[in-house]
């Protein structure tokens, strides 16, 4: 056979590329796969979720890679133990006993999970953070604990809300409860909240979840009860509060976000209260106060922001500071501005003035009585025109002058300014001109009645009795109208002339009775001129 000459080329061409090519693939470096590094990468998982899921609930998936093969993924470590599972070839998580998914006992869930590829792994952290729930977990009906053994049993239930009342102790017998952190899961206690004649309860830390009470609140004959803070949520009182014979309670913080009580509000007999100091956001009571018998009370600023007490008209609406022995001050009370039907202040022997009332102003509609042996000065009412109610200032034997009622235009029931046995004169009152019933009586000091020069009217009686200095009746000229006249027991007045004008204008249409004086005159003789010795 013949070739060409280009026909030869070419196939010497060829086999020099076969031989070329079958060289290269002896000599390769490539490595075999039994020499690749394995690496396996991951990252830490952290979520946040609800409290109380449900068995099987998927959580969220822990990545994992690898560069060669598949990963597995297993857990290594998990606290509290048994809280989640993991799909082994996925990665994802999901709950695995969701009792224990309980915000109030464990917050955060932790855990460790191995990524692996053979016995090459990588670790991820596990945070699962829990957000509290609100859990309908309620108990129909009231409750009463007196025991620790049974306050323990009920907090066990976890209940959120009672519907009825909550009595921690009992009126019968001593309580004998000391810890109350049992019952921290409620909320909502639709009736009241006793806590009554328990021996060794210090403080009520348990209960600082409680956020609405419907009922009333009431503390009595605790012992050992020293403070009330955990009721701090509470921002109503639908009903009364009660604050009786607690011996070592010193102050009431814990009812500080307390802006209004729908009821009566007794605070006594507490002989360790020292101040009201938890009251402070307090501006309304739709009832009455009654502050009393606490013996080292010293003053009433825990009531600063006190502005109303109010009430219908022979109920409620009145305010009782009485037999607090320690107290110096009503300042406390500068900014009540309502008080719908009475104020008695009574034997408070360190109590000097009534400056605190300066907030009441124009006319009031309400009786006021001021009796206590320290008090020197009304002062504290020099603000009001007009009482719509009686007015008594008796029984302060401190008192020497009435000049914070020098404002005071009329009183349309009785005014009686009795038994203050250093009352010099009544010249406060010397802008009265109109007075239901007006008594002085037994005012030992008193030497003059001048403070009454523009009285015109007591529409109902007038009576002035044992006033051993007074001698005259003066400046009263301006009287014009007395039901019934009363004179008697005074034994140094021998001058009735300031009574003429009112006898001459037959202005005595009741009763008219003048005896046991140094001279006792008939009408006659007033109107005839003979009216003084």
């Amino acid at each position: 056979m013949k070739f060409s000459i280009n026909q030869l080329n070419h196939r010497v061409l060829l086999v020099f590329v076969v031989f070329l090519l079958n060289s290269c693939s002896k000599d390769s470096d490539d490595p075999t796969p039994q020499e690749i590094e394995i690496t396996v990468t991951t990252a830490d998982f952290s979520k946040t979720m609800d409290e109380n899921p449900a068995n099987g609930q998927v959580i969220g998936n822990v990545t994992g890679s690898t560069n060669e093969g598949t990963v597995t993924f297993s857990i290594t470590e998990q606290a509290p133990a048994g809280a989640f599972s993991i799909d082994e070839t996925s990665g994802e998580l999901k709950v695995a006993d969701e009792t224990l998914f309980d915000f109030e006992t464990t917050p955060t869930i932790t855990g460790t999970v191995k990524v692996a590829n053979g016995a090459v792994s990588n670790n991820a952290t596990i945070t699962i953070l829990l957000s509290n729930v609100s859990e309908e977990n309620i108990f129909e009906g009231s409750v009463f604990l007196k025991t620790q053994q049974e306050v323990d049993d009920f907090g066990a239930n976890n209940y959120t809300e009672i519907t009825g009342d909550l009595v921690i102790g009992d009126a019968n017998s001593l309580g004998t409860a000391t810890d109350l952190d049992p019952l921290i899961t409620i909320e909502i206690i639709g009736g009241g909240l006793i806590v009554m004649k328990n021996s060794y309860l210090v403080s009520l830390n348990g209960l600082e979840n409680l956020a609405s009470l419907g009922g009333f609140l009431r503390f009595y004959e605790n012992n050992s009860l020293e403070n009330i803070e955990a009721l701090s949520n509470i921002p109503v009182l639908n009903q009364n509060l009660w604050v009786t014979k607690n011996p070592k309670l010193i102050n009431l913080k814990g009812l500080n976000n307390i802006t209004s009580i729908m009821g009566e509000v007794r605070i006594d007999h507490n002989n360790s209260l020292i101040s009201l100091n938890g009251l402070n956001n307090l501006s309304t009571i739709s009832s009455s106060l009654f502050i009393e018998r606490n013996p080292v009370l010293l003053n009433l600023d825990g009531l600063s922001n006190l502005n109303s007490i109010t009430g219908t008209y022979y109920c409620c609406g009145s305010l009782h500071i009485k037999f607090n022995n320690s107290l110096s001050n009503i300042n406390g009370l500068a900014n009540l501005t309502q008080i719908d039907y009475n104020i008695e202040i009574f034997d408070n022997p360190n109590l000097a003035d009534i400056d605190g009332f300066q907030g009441l102003s124009g006319n009031v509609g309400l009786n006021i009585s001021i009796s206590s042996t320290g008090i020197t000065s009304v002062d504290g009412l020099r603000n009001i025109t007009g009482v719509n109610g009686s007015l008594t200032i008796s029984g302060n034997p401190s008192l020497m002058d009435v000049d914070g009622l020098n404002n005071i235009i009329y009183v349309t029931d009785n005014l009686f300014i009795d038994y203050n046995s250093n009352l010099k004169n009544v010249d406060g009152l010397s802008n009265l001109q109109m007075v239901t019933s007006l008594s002085l009586e037994n005012n030992t000091q008193l030497l003059n009645v001048n403070g009454l020069v523009n009285l015109k009217e007591a529409t109902y009686s007038l009576g002035i009795k044992n006033n051993p200095l007074l001698e005259n009746l003066d400046n009263l000229s301006q009287l014009e109208n007395v039901y019934d006249l009363r004179i008697w027991e005074n034994i140094l007045l021998s001058d009735f002339c300031g009574l003429r004008s009112l006898l001459l204008a037959d202005g005595v249409s009741g009763e008219y009775r003048i005896y046991d004086n140094a001279y006792n005159p008939t009408k006659q003789d007033i109107i005839d001129g003979n009216c003084s010795l």
